[in-house]
């Protein structure tokens, strides 16, 4: 492990507010640590830490196979090489992607092609053992590349998702997303061949028809950035930063505006929360630029205080998942309990504004005296309506082409296929396929089957026999058969 004590020297740094470059004096930090006490340091506050936020950069994935930004060789190099930039940072500007948007598509798919060849590393693994030691309370990731999720740390999602532990806040290059209507698709080598090609490819979200799917990744001064990460993010990074015992910055150089905007507001919401004392910041990064850039960035740089610890992440994070395991598994278990009762109250919160939309959206097609075709959500809430709330299942993840469930008592996912639709009647067809993640669908339906009401009838001697149990598939035509009828008589 390369620990060593940060000494004077002249650097070259990049100025804010683009002028040239210039050579400045690094001074000595009087509280730098000598080699080997910062990661003990670390080590130590690791073990009383309750809540552990990590922000993490492409330093964490760079033993995976993915490229960096701004070493040699890196994705700001290739891209200033294969487009003849003055800067390699303009092709990850919005400006650049809305003037040249085929060309930038076109190297991000090249991107996805190395995210596709990567294998976690041992940083990762790392993270979901203190993940499930129940002392990493989030996991904030300025990589795109998808890593974390493939070790069974759950991605947060402002509405189908909100007890995710990684917060990819730049976005995913692994799937595509429309501009217009926000629709999702996920890619593929036939999509990365099309993109590099400099063909376009649209949305095929019902009801869409006008946008071009862009790769779910943001740009500097993304115009579209709604799309990628909602503003929702903000408010809870304050809420996780403000209650965190320890904040770990992990494979970060700040070069980047934006990695320097996060720390600031890191610092600032610590400092709101009064909790300067009983909060530590750590840098965990093999370069001792990563400080200086961040001291150079700030404004009170007397008063920063920043625990350095010069190695890499896929050194200091196996180090730090073994102080924190816990014998005989008593912090996993506890961990698990709290994520499925995080998880139960986002599913409620989530039902209650899908029951709430149904409601208005009824009232308002009763007050236009017109049978709308249900939108996606009605139809959900409606079988949910004919199940019972009573979920067998509750969802942690994002759903696309399967579902992903977790049952409360198991720690890791079973993959379930989705029950096959059948073909429904024409004022619900264009609706369904919209069903893409159907949250609520399946938290109401049952492995079990559901059972319909009994019909009411005024002839007891006509009156039938109680149904069988139904599938999901035959509670949800029921339903459209339901839905369809007056649509019928209407017209």
């Amino acid at each position: 492990m390369r620990l060593r004590a940060r000494a004077p020297e002249v650097v070259a740094e990049d100025s804010d507010n683009g002028l040239p470059r210039r050579l400045r004096k690094r001074k000595v930090q009087h509280h730098s640590y000598d080699d080997g006490t910062a990661l003990q340091q670390l080590l130590e506050v690791a073990a009383g830490a309750q809540k552990i936020v990590v922000f993490s950069g492409s330093g964490l994935s760079a033993s995976s196979g993915m490229s960096t930004f701004s070493t040699r060789g890196g994705l700001y190099e290739r891209a200033q090489k294969k487009y003849k930039l003055a800067d390699g940072k303009m092709l990850f500007t919005y400006a650049f992607f809305d003037r040249q948007r085929p060309e930038a598509q076109a190297f991000f798919a090249d991107i996805y092609s190395e995210a596709v060849n990567a294998e976690p590393a041992a940083g990762h693994h790392a993270l979901r053992q203190m993940y499930d030691a129940g002392r990493l309370h989030r996991h904030y990731t300025l990589n795109i590349d998808g890593l974390a999720e493939q070790v069974g740390m759950d991605t947060w999602h402002h509405e189908h998702n909100t007890a995710g532990v990684t917060v990819e806040m730049h976005g995913n290059v692994h799937y595509l997303v429309c501009p217009e209507c926000h629709a999702m698709a996920p890619m593929s080598a036939a999509l990365a061949r099309q993109i590099r090609g400099r063909e376009p490819v649209p949305c095929a979200a019902p009801g869409c028809g006008q946008g071009t799917m862009r790769f779910k990744v943001m740009m500097y001064d993304d115009g579209e950035a709604e799309c990628i990460t909602p503003d929702d993010v903000m408010d809870l990074m304050e809420e996780d930063v403000k209650a965190a015992d320890l904040v770990l910055w992990v494979g970060i150089s700040f070069q980047q505006s934006a990695s320097t905007m996060y720390f600031r507001k890191a610092r600032c919401w610590i400092q709101e929360a009064g909790r300067l004392d009983q909060c530590v910041q750590a840098l965990v990064n093999p370069s001792d630029e990563a400080l200086f850039n961040l001291r150079t960035a700030m404004s009170n740089q007397s008063e920063l205080r920043v625990l350095e610890v010069l190695a890499e992440s896929d050194e200091v994070l196996p180090l730090l998942a073994d102080r924190l395991r816990v014998p005989g598994g008593a912090g996993a278990a506890a961990a698990a309990a709290d994520r499925a009762r995080a998880a139960a109250a986002a599913a409620a919160h989530h039902r209650a504004k899908l029951e709430e939309a149904q409601r208005a959206q009824l009232a308002a097609a009763a007050g236009a005296g017109a049978v709308a075709a249900p939108a996606p959500h009605m139809l959900a809430a409606a079988v949910a309506a004919l199940v019972g709330q009573q979920p067998a299942v509750k969802l942690e993840a994002p759903l696309s082409g399967a579902a992903a469930v977790k049952h409360e008592s198991s720690l890791h996912p079973t993959v379930l296929p989705l029950p096959a639709l059948p073909v429904l009647p024409s004022p619900l067809q264009a609706a369904l396929p919209q069903l893409s993640m159907p949250a609520a669908l399946l938290h109401a339906a049952s492995p079990q089957g559901v059972v319909l009401p009994e019909q009411d009838s005024h002839d007891s001697e006509q009156q039938q026999e109680q149904p069988p149990p139904l599938t999901t598939g035959a509670a949800v035509a029921a339903v459209a058969a339901a839905e369809a009828e007056p649509a019928v008589h209407a017209a």
